[in-house]
């Protein structure tokens, strides 16, 4: 169990039911401090009962954004830890750091090391999903909120302003967050206990 006080925080929008069971069940492994879950007003209400139903703090949007910004920033501002880790609903979150000696720590994806080659030259020219699995200083993301605006790329702006800031960071030395495959999920069974 990490000794440090993560709060994860996964917003989603209709994501299929097993994804988001198998998502949830690999975070509860975890023991975070605390998982909140934000619904960007997703209209599947076997979803929606399901999440309100399944131990973590649910929070529901104003209004549907049709993206994931404005629903992170929304639980960021409810978590009660000292650092986040941000979580796709539909992916696996493997493991967490147990300390934090830098104000960032990155996660290592199973389709390569998303953050490695940190440059800004790097991250222009291949712009990619960075943020994922993320553990990072709570006060870092209220002054680098993500864009809510759907025409950015935000894991790249954040990055950016994060370089430019030099704030340290260090990337999990292994595979720690599985991003969803069609044939990943047929191959797997999800039992979820409350």
């Amino acid at each position: 169990m990490p000794s440090l006080k993560i709060s994860v925080v996964i917003p989603f929008y209709n994501t299929p039911l097993e994804y988001f069971k198998a998502c949830i069940e690999s975070v509860k492994k975890l023991k975070p401090y605390e998982i909140i879950i934000v619904d960007d007003c997703s209209s599947d209400l076997e979803l929606v009962n399901f999440a309100k139903d399944i131990g973590c703090k649910y929070i529901k949007t104003a209004y549907q954004s049709g993206f994931d910004g404005h629903p992170f920033n929304v639980g960021v501002k409810e978590a009660k830890g000292d650092y986040i880790c941000r979580v796709d609903s539909d992916d696996l979150l493997l493991e967490l750091p147990t300390k934090m000696d830098c104000d960032i720590h990155f996660g290592n994806a199973d389709r390569g090391n998303m953050a490695s080659k940190l440059t800004v030259e790097e991250l222009i020219l291949a712009p990619r999903a960075i943020l994922n699995a993320i553990v990072i200083k709570k006060e870092l993301l209220f002054q680098y909120t993500l864009p809510e605006d759907a025409n950015v790329f935000a894991d790249i702006l954040v990055v950016l302003r994060l370089l430019h800031n030099q704030h340290t960071y260090d990337i999990h030395e292994s595979i720690n967050y599985i991003y969803k495959t069609r044939k990943f999920y047929s191959n797997i069974s999800v039992t979820f206990s409350t």
